[in-house]
C-alpha cells in the first residue's frame, strides 16, 4: 500500500469521526424531552383547572343573583296582591258600613292593581333588555345634564318629606356611553329608594373619581351602612308566608323595597357595561353612612 492509499484512508477516517461526533451532539436527547413534556402538560392542566374553577364560581354567583332577584320580585308582587284580596274579602263579607266605604275600598284595590302592573312592566322591560329583545341605544350622554334631570324629578318629593337633597353636578365636558333612558331610571331608582325609606337626614348625589375608563356616580345618605347588605350579599332569601290576608284589616300600600330597586338597577348597569356596588366606609367615619357607587364607561368626544 503506497502513501496515496494511506492518505486516502486517513482522510476517510477523519471525515467519518468528525461526522459521527457532529451527529451525536446534534441529535435530540430522549431523556430531556421526556423530562420537559410532563412539566408542560402539568402547567397546561393547572391553567385549565383554574379557568374551570373561575367559570364555576361565576355561574354560582349568577345563580344566586337570579334567585335573589326572583325572590324579591315575588315579594314585591305579593304585597299589592294581598291588598286586592283583602279588600275583596271585606266587601264580600259585607263588612263595609256604607256605600262610601265600599267605594273607598274599591279605590284602594284599584291602586294596588296599578302598582302590580307598574312592577310587572318594569321587570319585563329589564328582562327584555337583558335578553337582547330590546336593543339599548348606547350613545354619548352628558353626565351633568343627566344628573340635573334627576334633581328636577326628585327634589320636590324630597322637600315634601323634609329631606335635604343635594346634587353636585360634574364638569359639563364629561360624557358617558349609556342608554339615557335606562341610566336615568337607575339613578332615579336609587334616589327614590333613599327618599322613601328615610324620615330625616341628607341625601347627596355626586360624580367623583372620573378616570380614563369610568365615571363614578355616588349616592350618599344617612341610612345604616348595612341597609343594602341583604340585597347585595344575597345571604338571605325572602320568605313568603302562605297565610291568607285577614279579612278584618287592610294593609296600606308600601313603598317598593330598596333591595328590589337595587337588583333592577344592578341588572341594567351590567347590560350597559357598568356596575353598581356598595362602598365601604372609612375607619375614621363616626356616623353611619350608606354609599352606593354607580360606574359607567366614559367616552371622549371628537373635537
Amino acid at each position: 500500500m503506497n502513501w496515496i492509499n494511506w492518505m486516502c484512508l486517513g482522510s476517510g477516517l477523519g471525515l467519518g469521526l468528525t461526522a459521527g461526533w457532529w451527529l451525536w451532539h446534534t441529535k435530540p436527547r430522549p431523556e430531556n424531552s421526556q423530562s420537559v413534556a410532563p412539566t408542560t402538560g402539568a402547567d397546561s392542566l393547572s391553567n385549565r383547572y383554574q379557568q374551570l374553577e373561575l367559570a364555576y364560581q361565576m355561574a354560582v354567583e349568577m345563580s344566586q343573583f337570579k334567585g335573589g332577584f326572583l325572590s324579591r320580585t315575588s315579594h314585591e308582587l305579593r304585597s299589592p296582591l294581598n291588598g286586592i284580596i283583602g279588600v275583596h274579602q271585606l266587601i264580600l263579607a259585607d263588612l263595609c258600613e256604607n256605600t262610601a266605604e265600599e267605594r273607598e275600598f274599591i279605590t284602594q284595590a284599584h291602586e294596588s292593581a296599578l302598582k302590580m302592573v307598574q312592577i310587572l312592566d318594569e321587570v319585563i322591560g329589564v328582562a327584555r333588555v337583558e335578553q337582547g329583545t330590546d336593543v339599548l341605544e348606547l350613545q354619548p350622554v352628558q353626565l351633568a345634564g343627566l344628573l340635573s334631570q334627576v334633581k328636577d324629578l326628585t327634589h320636590l318629593k324630597a322637600e315634601n318629606r323634609n329631606l335635604w337633597l343635594t346634587v353636585e353636578l360634574p364638569d359639563p365636558e364629561i360624557y358617558v356611553l349609556a342608554d339615557p333612558k335606562w341610566f336615568r331610571q337607575v339613578l332615579l331608582n336609587l334616589v327614590n329608594s333613599a327618599i322613601d325609606t328615610m324620615q330625616q337626614g341628607k341625601i347627596t348625589l355626586s360624580a367623583i373619581a372620573v378616570d380614563s375608563e369610568f365615571a363614578h356616580v355616588v349616592l350618599e345618605d344617612e341610612r345604616p351602612a348595612d341597609f343594602w347588605r341583604e340585597s347585595i350579599d344575597l345571604l338571605k332569601t325572602v320568605t313568603i308566608s302562605d297565610e291568607s290576608p285577614k279579612s278584618d284589616s287592610f294593609e296600606p300600600l308600601k313603598a317598593r323595597s330598596s333591595g328590589f330597586n337595587f337588583l333592577l338597577s344592578q341588572t341594567l348597569m351590567e347590560v350597559m357595561n357598568g356596575r353598581l356596588e356598595r362602598l365601604e366606609n372609612s375607619a375614621d367615619t363616626q356616623e353611619p353612612l350608606n354609599r352606593i357607587q354607580c360606574s359607567i364607561p366614559v367616552i371622549a368626544l371628537e373635537a
